[in-house]
């Protein structure tokens, strides 16, 4: 709360919550990174009134500029939907209700601790009451309790071996055997939000270097002939 006029106040314990990976990063990494701070990513690009807006509005609108497209929508929305055939469809972001939603005062958005208000409100005889009241679902990926038991998969052991980490150089090894023990002895208890958060990080980016990094096979390359004509046309 000592940080409540800070302009990404209302996103500070999901940046901080996050950032705990930067403990596992080799001296390498940290070296390349120097002092870099993701936190002021967007500090530069607000609105010139952004600091009149409610506190509310200002979150909404870093939350569309920061995760919205690049992260929900496309990880979490067409990625998933079109990599199982699925069509999504999000009628929520047709731009007149957006410009509506924008102009609604925060306390329709959210009166006290009651989410959503305005919305309930309009779906009162469309949804049971059960539906209405009901707390929030949040949806999760994977946590490390998926990936640390004794039928995981073999390349979870192999990616988090301390050849594999030392070979891909982004993170230390010694912390993240230590993080990878911890979270075996943990399985099925509870772990940090933090913890879990590191070492889902750490295991996506092993796979990601492993991949396309480590044993990266490009398609075959276009015939010679072939990328003339494309760059003369382009």
């Amino acid at each position: 709360l000592a940080e409540t006029d800070a302009y990404n106040f209302s996103h500070l314990p999901r940046m901080a919550t996050a950032t705990m990976i930067k403990a596992f990063y080799s001296p390498e990494t940290k070296d390349v990174i120097g002092d870099y701070d993701a936190k002021n990513a967007f500090s530069g690009g607000l609105p010139e009134n952004f600091f009149s807006w409610h506190h509310l509005s200002r979150a909404q609108y870093l939350e569309a500029r920061s995760l919205l497209a690049g992260y929900i929508l496309s990880s979490q929305g067409d990625r998933v939907s079109a990599a199982n055939s699925v069509e999504g469809r999000f009628p929520f972001l047709d731009y007149r209700i957006a410009e509506f939603a924008a102009k609604v005062p925060p306390w329709h958005k959210i009166l006290g601790l009651n989410e959503k208000y305005i919305l309930k409100r309009a779906m009162t005889q469309e949804l049971p009451k059960n539906i209405l009241d009901r707390v929030k679902q949040p949806y999760m990926s994977p946590d490390s309790n998926s990936f640390v038991q004794l039928d995981s998969p073999s390349y979870v052991a192999e990616l988090l071996s301390e050849d594999a980490i030392n070979a891909t150089g982004v993170f230390a090894s010694g912390g993240v055997t230590r993080l990878a023990d911890k979270c075996r002895k943990m399985v099925h208890k509870h772990l940090s939000f933090k913890d879990n958060m590191s070492f889902v990080g750490i295991l996506s980016t092993q796979i990601l270097m492993d991949k396309y990094i480590t044993h990266f096979e490009p398609a075959d390359p276009l015939p010679r002939d072939a990328f003339h004509v494309w760059h003369d046309q382009s």
